[in-house]
């Protein structure tokens, strides 16, 4: 699933993809929630048991 999980976001980020979009297809890979770390700008996202799926940088062209 890492891997589906990685090529949604990165549809995402290309803009292939709007917000609640996003939500229901990182739900449907298996996340439960993500955490955005705004000092280190790290996204981190949990499946349902809490066990981290996957931690990716925030492009800064997304906050720049």
């Amino acid at each position: 699933m890492q891997g589906k999980l990685r090529e949604l976001i990165a549809i995402h980020q290309k803009g292939g993809s709007d917000f609640p979009t996003i939500c229901i297809q990182a739900a449907a890979a298996g996340v439960e929630k993500w955490v955005i770390d705004t000092e280190k700008m790290m996204c981190t996202y949990y499946d349902l048991e809490g066990n981290e799926m996957l931690a990716e940088p925030i492009p800064e062209e997304t906050y720049a």
